[in-house]
């Protein structure tokens, strides 16, 4: 895997160095230099190429994988994610805390603490395991 050649840190700009990171990343994904599927360089790469933290490309990694842009793989990386991925996930995940949002505001009404509420969830889950 190439490492990417114009990504690049100015500490002038006050700007984090994981957030310029992402937003380099993001606008290479958007411009098509970086397609879906591309395998992004290994934590330890990009962080010997840029000379900082291996710490700040796990922030800045994982942060792309928040807002979409990237998923991890156990065990092979982080790839690129198809720029129509990431609005079925966003919207998705509006959707699910609309609905915890509810949940929540349930829960309060009905006087449940939200320590309960955590574990009939996890409860929930395991069950959800099973099937």
């Amino acid at each position: 895997m190439p490492p990417l050649p114009h990504l690049q840190i100015n500490p002038a700009t006050g700007v984090p160095a994981y957030r310029q990171i992402m937003e380099q990343i993001a606008a290479y994904r958007s411009s098509g230099v970086l397609p879906a599927g591309s395998q992004l360089p290994s934590i330890r790469s990009l962080a010997k190429q840029l000379a900082v933290n291996p710490g700040t490309i796990v922030k800045a990694y994982n942060e792309l994988e928040h807002a979409g842009i990237a998923v991890s793989q156990k065990g092979k990386g982080f790839f690129v994610t198809a720029i129509e991925q990431i609005a079925s996930r966003k919207q998705r995940e509006n959707e699910l805390s609309e609905s915890c949002q509810l949940l929540v505001q349930q829960a309060s009404q009905l006087d449940i603490p939200f320590d309960r509420l955590i574990q009939l969830i996890q409860i929930e889950i395991k069950h959800h395991d099973k099937t």
